[in-house]
């Protein structure tokens, strides 16, 4: 009978063990922090687990602000901003010193001669990167890849006016040198702000937003898949509108640039899904109740991992997925902590550091633990190595895959059997790491295909096979 009791007693004590090792080990968002004159739409940005910036200002004087803290969001101090003449809508920083952000062209983002601004020396000064000119110009995102850092993409509204032909910027040397690149005219739409992304020089894109048009045609992911030779205009299923405005308010990719997630604000249980490199998407349940939310997604480099936000003014709901977004488990958000305007992550030695920053200055953080997984940023091959390119035969898309050791100029060209080159996939400085392209051979006719790397003294092809 003793030994009854003590048995029952191990048991208790064991489960106690272990809701308490699972309440604590289960990733969960706190509240950190938060800043004060950051206007109802701040952008947030991670530099590393303890640095971050917010960008913003008081949107009805127009007055920018940025506000940096190198503790966690736990304080924050104001930035120089001389020179700057509006409220800031986006922000990137590299590194503690060299930091991009744009205005919106007007008081409260009315839009005009919009500015890409940036410093090098953490704020004291300050110079126009670019200028949208015309009377739209409305900078809504800035952003760089986290895996091939080098690849940065900024993207302005139409300067002409919603429908007009849009205002980007790409870097592929880490900001010495920006090149204006123009997307095509959408019919009666502006960009979405804070949905650009960019995973390499060659893939990036954003989403869309319309004032006017409240159907599928007006709710797109816009893209490219070679450096700005060809856009692409995918309607994004799964997403939502109001009655007053279509608007998508993020867009992610897997580094695998396979795999991608969107959302719209306002949202209700869905958001949409692709599996194919972005151009088909799908409806994707999610396990929110959140009516009417602004939803934020972002995936964790080289990973199937993504977190999404959904708040509304009242409500706040936080999950995650492990699966591309085919399921999603709940994460704990703070009480009383609503709005969400924007989330930003980090990785860092298999440990994920993500901060949101909500309409009221609030900043949450999320701290989790992701076993198995490299760094990207620390993670160096060893060699030189082409891979067999996956699925092969394929339509119309198959994935290509490549190691390179140190920095180098990197070419990656297809040619047909004749030895015409046919498509330039990859034509950039690259930092050492892995890199994986989902490569469109849409507009090519099925037969057989070589594709051939040059990087550094390295070259190598392989075979592949288009079957329509």
């Amino acid at each position: 009978m003793q030994k009854g009791r003590n048995m029952n007693k191990f048991k208790l004590f064991s489960i106690l063990v272990l809701v308490f090792v699972a309440s604590y080990s289960f990733a969960q968002w706190s509240f950190v922090g938060g800043v004060t004159g950051a206007g109802s739409y701040p952008a947030i940005s991670v530099v590393d687990p303890s640095t971050i910036f917010i960008s913003g200002g008081n949107n009805t004087a127009g007055t920018p602000a940025i506000f940096k803290s190198t503790n966690g969001g736990v304080a924050f101090s104001n930035l120089l901003v001389s020179g700057i003449t509006y409220d800031l809508m986006c922000i990137w920083a590299k590194d503690a010193n060299n930091i991009y952000c744009g205005d919106g062209g007007g008081i409260g983002g009315a839009g005009g001669n919009a500015k890409l601004y940036f410093t090098s020396n953490g704020g004291t000064t300050w110079s126009t990167v670019l200028s949208t000119g015309g009377t739209g110009g409305f900078f809504d995102g800035v952003c760089f890849s986290r895996t091939t850092p080098t690849a940065g993409w900024c993207l302005s509204d139409p300067p002409t006016g919603a429908g007009g032909i849009y205002f980007g910027g790409l870097t592929t040397n880490g900001g010495t040198n920006w090149t204006q690149q123009n997307p095509p005219a959408v019919t009666g739409c502006f960009g979405a702000a804070l949905s650009t992304f960019c995973i390499d020089g060659s893939f990036y894109g954003f989403g869309t937003s319309s004032p006017t048009i409240y159907t599928q045609a007006a709710r797109l992911c816009v893209y490219t898949t070679n450096g700005g030779t060809t856009w692409n205009n995918a309607q994004l299923l799964g997403t939502q509108s109001s009655t007053t405005q279509s608007f998508i308010s993020t867009v992610a990719f897997n580094t695998n640039k396979i795999n991608g997630l969107a959302a719209s604000s306002p949202s209700a249980n869905t958001i949409a899904r692709t599996t194919n490199g972005g151009s088909v998407w799908f409806s994707q349940t999610i396990p929110s109740t959140v009516a009417t939310a602004n939803i934020q997604i972002k995936y964790v480099p080289n990973t199937n991992i993504a977190y999404l936000i959904a708040t509304s003014g009242a409500a706040a709901q936080s999950f995650k997925t492990t699966d591309n977004g085919a399921t999603w488990t709940a994460i704990t958000w703070p009480a009383g902590v609503f709005a969400c305007t924007h989330m930003e992550l980090v990785l860092v030695g298999g440990t994920v550091t993500a901060y949101a920053v909500c309409s009221d200055g609030s900043v949450c953080k999320l701290i989790d633990v992701i076993s198995g997984v490299n760094d990207p940023q620390t993670s160096i091959p060893s060699d030189y190595k082409l891979g067999q390119n996956y699925p092969n035969p394929f339509n119309p898309t198959t994935t290509i895959s490549y190691s390179i050791p140190k920095a180098s100029f990197v070419t990656l060209k297809v040619y047909d059997v004749l030895g015409n080159e046919v498509m330039t996939v990859v034509n950039e400085q690259q930092s050492a790491k892995e890199y994986s392209y989902n490569v469109d051979f849409s507009k090519l006719t099925s037969g057989v295909y070589y594709y051939t790397i040059n990087a550094g003294n390295f070259t190598a092809t392989k075979k592949l096979m288009l079957v329509k």
